[in-house]
């Protein structure tokens, strides 16, 4: 998955769907959420990248406000 998001103009929705799955059975997972990130980022979703940030932080008990 990280040699495909390192590639420019590929179509990540594979990658995207795989990373759905993994977080419904690992929604703690660090990586996943910051490899959704980077997915949301190239896709401009400026959003979903945010929560996908703050869910990775809240992950590794990064609260500090």
């Amino acid at each position: 998955m990280q040699t495909a998001l390192e590639l420019p103009n590929v179509d990540l929705t594979k990658e995207l769907r795989e990373l759905h799955t993994v977080l419904r059975k690992e929604n703690k997972n660090p990586m996943a959420w910051h490899f959704l990130a980077v997915i949301h980022g190239r896709q401009g979703n400026k959003g979903l990248l945010a929560l996908a940030l703050s869910e990775k932080a809240l992950t590794l008990g990064n609260l500090d406000l």
